[in-house]
């Protein structure tokens, strides 16, 4: 998991986004981006939209 996480953060700073806008493109709230990256959120759905979102 800490590598999924790790992954979605850095990919994050690859793209130089913002939390605002990837909340805005993905549908999720900054502080849950924000906590996914941070491995403190486990809801495999919300995962899955960052995961998505990144993979596009």
């Amino acid at each position: 998991m800490n590598t999924i996480v790790n992954g979605l953060r850095n990919k994050r700073r690859e793209m130089n986004l913002l939390l605002i806008e990837v909340s805005n493109q993905c549908g999720l709230l900054p502080s849950t981006i924000l906590k996914i990256e941070m491995g403190t959120h486990s809801n495999i759905n919300d995962i899955q939209k960052l995961t998505s979102f990144y993979s596009n």
